[in-house]
């Protein structure tokens, strides 16, 4: 089938907050959220050798929170952006 642990996980959780996303939508949110997170750890643990004076310690799971609201809004205004784009393509006085 080629779906990894993760997305099975992803669908899961789509499946039982009741989402209302079919099998294709499921499969477009879920393959854009396996391209986010791979490889996303190695590259948080990586920031220690960028960051003079960062510490394990430093990093924390509430900082969570505000990195998944950054990815929301800055999704939301993309995909806001794309929309808007798209409607401006359309000749709607050809209709």
């Amino acid at each position: 089938m080629g779906v990894g642990h993760l997305e099975v996980a992803l669908a899961n959780e789509l499946i039982q907050n009741q989402a209302s996303v079919d099998a294709d939508g499921m499969a477009v949110v879920l393959s854009l959220i396996a391209v986010v997170v791979d490889g996303l750890p190695t590259k948080i643990a990586s920031l220690l050798d960028l960051i003079d004076g960062l510490e394990f310690s430093d990093i924390r799971k509430e900082h969570g929170i505000r990195v998944h609201n950054a990815i929301y809004d800055m999704l939301k205004a993309l995909y806001t952006d794309l929309s808007e784009r798209k409607d401006e393509r359309i000749d709607f006085a050809r209709f």
